[in-house]
């Protein structure tokens, strides 16, 4: 699962990732980040790497999803956000990694689930944000650290 994004066509999402993680600060361990922290923070990522990249760039190849992938994310969007929402503000780390981490799927789920759903919501959360807020600049945007608040003003549920 790896391997099918080491091709040349994968290299730009590659370079705005390496530089999202650069620029998006990550959720500080002395507030004993919860769940929903890591999912907005890499959706504030996934954000960034989006705008980078533009429309022209398909979002699967920005997810680094195929594109089944890509339409399991998009139909069962809503479910997958009621299956994390009772644990937006889990601790455990092994919880956290299971929809963050790169994975072939989201283990919480389906196998054939996308993987990494909890940054897909992420990029959901923060889309919904900057739609909300658009006087709020991008800069300004993935300088934020109080993730929690954000998810709170976005309003994101999923339909």
């Amino acid at each position: 699962y790896l391997r099918r994004r080491c091709t040349p066509d994968f290299l730009p999402s590659m370079v705005a990732h390496q530089y999202a993680d650069l620029l998006v600060p990550p959720p500080a361990i002395e507030k004993n980040p919860v769940l929903i922290d890591h999912v907005v923070q890499q959706g504030l990522q996934l954000y960034l790497v989006d705008k980078l990249l533009g429309p022209e760039v398909p979002d699967s190849m920005k997810l680094y999803y195929t594109e089944e992938q890509m339409l399991w994310a998009n139909t069962y969007e809503a479910r997958a956000y009621k299956e994390m929402v009772g644990l937006l503000y889990e601790v455990d780390a092994y919880t956290i990694r299971r929809y963050t981490d790169d994975s072939p799927f989201t283990s919480q789920l389906a196998r054939e689930s996308a993987p990494r759903l909890g940054q897909f919501i992420g990029w959901k959360i923060v889309s919904k944000y900057a739609e909300k807020f658009p006087e709020e600049s991008l800069t300004d945007l993935i300088s934020r650290t109080d993730y929690q608040k954000l998810f709170k003003k976005s309003g994101y549920r999923p339909e």
